[in-house]
C-alpha cells in the first residue's frame, strides 16, 4: 500500500502511454483499407427546386390570417390554420381555436368563416360546442329534445336545399327547452273506423223542444246492447263520441189522404249524421266511429289513440278532436275558433327530417377518431 502511495501517479502515466501507442498502431494497420481522395469519383445531385409552389407556400404563410384550406394526411387528420402570432415560430392548430395552445395568442375569427360547408360557420360552431370541420355533426341532436342542427342541406341530385328545424326556426341547438313548436309536427299514423249499430226505441218530450231519447247502440265484437235515456244536445257512448242532436217530429199526409210519420231522431258523430225513424226498419242504423292514433314526427317520442269528443295535451296546450276524416283528424283548443286539421305525414317531409349525413372528407377515411390519437402525434412546428 505504501508503495501504491508513493508511485500511484507515474504508473498511470505509464498506463496512459501504453495506452496511447497501441491506439496509434492499430490506425497504421487499418491505414491500407482507405481508399485515397483522389480515386473518390464526384458525382452531382439531379436537384429541381419549384419556384412557383415556393412562392405560392410563401405566400400562405405571409398572410394576415394563415390557414390551410385543404385535408394533410401527413401531419394532421382535419383543417388546420397557422397561430396568427407573427413573433412565434408557424405553427398549426385546430381551426375553432379562438386561443393558440403553444403560445397562447387570441386568434382571430370571422362572422362568415366556414369551412366544412355545412351551413353553420365557424363562429357559430364554437359557440354551440360544434366541430367546426366537421360537416356531420350538424345532423346530430345535441340537446335530445328531438330536433337535429342542420340548417340546409344539397339533396343528392344537386336540384335545391332540404332545410330542417332548430337553427333555420331560429331555436337554440343545445338548448333543451327551445324547440318549436310540437303541433307543427302532430301527424295521423293510423286509422281504424267501426261501425256501431244503432237503434231508436221511443222519446219523452220533457219540455219544447227537449227530448229524452230511449237508445241502444252496440260495438263490433260485442253481443249485450247498451242502453240509455240520452237527453237532446248531450254526449253518449263509451268514450262520449256520440252526440244526440235532436228529435223532429214531422208527419206528411199521402195523396190517398193517410199520413205517414217521418218523425226522427238525429245522432251525429263527428261530421258522421244518422237519422233514426220511430219505426222498422228506419229505427235501425249504422254509424261509424273513427280511432285515430296521432304521434310526432319530430320532437319526443309521443303518440295517442283519440276518438271524437276526446281531448290530448300538446306542449301544455289541450286540443279537443271535433271531427275524424278518412285522412286527417279535425282538432281545435278552447280559446280558438279555427279549427286544426292534423294529416298524414308526406315522405318529403320524413326525408326533410331525417337527412343523410354525408361522407368522410376526402383522404380521412382510413384516420382513427379524434379521440384515438395521441396527443404527442403531430409537430406544432411544421
Amino acid at each position: 500500500m505504501d508503495f501504491l502511495k508513493q508511485h500511484g501517479e507515474k504508473l498511470f502515466f505509464i498506463l496512459l502511454l501504453a495506452g496511447l501507442g497501441f491506439s496509434v498502431l492499430t490506425v497504421l494497420n487499418l491505414k491500407g483499407n482507405f481508399t485515397p481522395a483522389k480515386d473518390v469519383q464526384q458525382r452531382t445531385a439531379d436537384v429541381s427546386l419549384d419556384t412557383q409552389n415556393l412562392e405560392g407556400m410563401l405566400a400562405i404563410l405571409t398572410t394576415d390570417k394563415p390557414r390551410l384550406d385543404t385535408t394533410t394526411d401527413s401531419f394532421t387528420p382535419s383543417h388546420r390554420k397557422l397561430c396568427i402570432n407573427k413573433k412565434f415560430p408557424p405553427t398549426l392548430i385546430p381551426f375553432d381555436a379562438m386561443v393558440c395552445p403553444f403560445c397562447g395568442e387570441t386568434q382571430e375569427i370571422g362572422e362568415d368563416d366556414e369551412t366544412d360547408r355545412d351551413g353553420v360557420s365557424t363562429q357559430l360552431e364554437s359557440d354551440l360546442g360544434m366541430d367546426p370541420d366537421d360537416p356531420r355533426d350538424v345532423f346530430e341532436d345535441q340537446d335530445d329534445d328531438g330536433f337535429i342542427t342542420k340548417v340546409e342541406l344539397i339533396d343528392a341530385n344537386g336540384d335545391g336545399l332540404v332545410t330542417t328545424d332548430e337553427l333555420e326556426k331560429g331555436y337554440n341547438p343545445i338548448d333543451p327547452t327551445s324547440y318549436p313548436p310540437l303541433i307543427d309536427y302532430l301527424r295521423l299514423e293510423e286509422l281504424e273506423q267501426k261501425s256501431i249499430l244503432m237503434e231508436f226505441l221511443g222519446f219523452n218530450q220533457l219540455r219544447e223542444g227537449v227530448y229524452s231519447l230511449q237508445l241502444r247502440w252496440r260495438y263490433p265484437g260485442e253481443n249485450r246492447w247498451n242502453r240509455g235515456f240520452i237527453r237532446t244536445g248531450s254526449r253518449f257512448g263509451r268514450n262520449k263520441e256520440f252526440q244526440a242532436v235532436s228529435y223532429t217530429e214531422k208527419r206528411t199526409q199521402r195523396p190517398d189522404g193517410t199520413w205517414k210519420d217521418e218523425s226522427h231522431a238525429t245522432i251525429q258523430v263527428g261530421e258522421k249524421v244518422l237519422k233514426l225513424g220511430r219505426y222498422k226498419p228506419e229505427s235501425r242504423g249504422r254509424i261509424t266511429e273513427s280511432l285515430a292514433k296521432l304521434h310526432l314526427i319530430a320532437g319526443p317520442k309521443w303518440s295517442e289513440d283519440v276518438r271524437v269528443g276526446s281531448a290530448f295535451e300538446i306542449d301544455k296546450i289541450s286540443y279537443k278532436v271535433i271531427d275524424i276524416q278518412n285522412d286527417s283528424v279535425v282538432v281545435k283548443t278552447d280559446d280558438s275558433e279555427t279549427p286544426l286539421t292534423i294529416r298524414r305525414a308526406t315522405q318529403e317531409e320524413i326525408d326533410r327530417l331525417n337527412p343523410p349525413k354525408p361522407d368522410p372528407q376526402p383522404g380521412m377515411e382510413g384516420m382513427p377518431p379524434d379521440g384515438m390519437i395521441p396527443p404527442d402525434f403531430f409537430n406544432p412546428q411544421y
